[in-house]
């Protein structure tokens, strides 16, 4: 889709179906393009993040089919991907998913609060 309708475009679909106002979470953004567009628009854009070593061990653990490519592959393949270093590196606010599940929880609670959103 981002090839042929340009990188913001299922950005603007969103948009069009009346999610202005609102806070909602996206995930996978992919480029600095649709960073900076949804920043342009008055969102704020977090990165959530984990070393290379626990995401490839978290995906041999779901058994998603990369037990096979071993972890120098993935991390090469990584580092290709200048597209998503350069979206994170965009974003407002970077969040480590390094831990455990409830640690990841906490800081995003703890940012929620940062940005004026209570409970």
């Amino acid at each position: 889709l981002r090839a042929e309708h340009g990188p913001t475009w299922v950005l603007d679909q969103l948009l069009a179906q009346g999610f202005k106002n609102q806070s909602i979470v996206l995930e996978s953004l992919r480029t600095k393009g649709e960073v900076e567009y949804l920043q342009s628009k008055g969102a704020k854009v977090w990165s959530i993040d984990a070393d290379p070593h626990v995401r490839y061990n978290r995906l041999v653990n779901k058994d998603l089919h990369i037990g096979s490519t071993p972890f120098e592959e993935f991390a090469a393949a990584e580092t290709k991907d200048t597209d998503v270093k350069d979206a994170i590196a965009a974003a407002d606010m970077a969040i480590p998913s390094d831990g455990m599940r409830e640690v990841l929880f906490a800081d995003v609670e703890a940012a929620l609060k940062k940005c004026g959103y209570t409970d």
